[in-house]
């Protein structure tokens, strides 16, 4: 993260549900980055860019799978300007439209 000392007021309609005078980027890192390239525009993606390292946004995409970025375009377009495989992406993908499917795997695991 570089330097910050909160969030500028324009992106405050992105958090509307809670009270973003107290959001801090360093300690709600992975709200912030959660709601912001979920719902976030073209402005708030440079602000993105801004505050966070392409290494500290690879690594939050990969842990958390893109979860929370329903539009498959938009996590598509993050992974291609992050350096993230599209066969990475199109399995977190796959798994969403079948939520069963790793639920199979762990019961597989676990009688093997």
């Amino acid at each position: 993260m570089r330097g910050s000392k909160g969030l500028p007021r324009w992106l405050w309609t992105f958090f509307w549900d809670v009270d973003p005078k107290a959001l801090d980027p360093v300690g709600h890192r992975d709200f912030i980055l959660g709601r912001l390239l979920a719902r976030g525009d073209r402005r708030a993606w440079k602000w993105v860019r801004r505050h966070w390292t392409e290494e500290e946004l690879r690594e939050f995409l990969l842990r958390t799978r893109g979860r929370g970025i329903d539009e498959p375009e938009r996590l598509t377009f993050y992974a291609l300007m992050l350096g993230i495989p599209y066969e990475t992406v199109r399995g977190w993908l796959r798994e969403r439209r079948d939520p069963w499917s790793r639920r199979h795997e762990i019961l597989r695991a676990r009688h093997s």
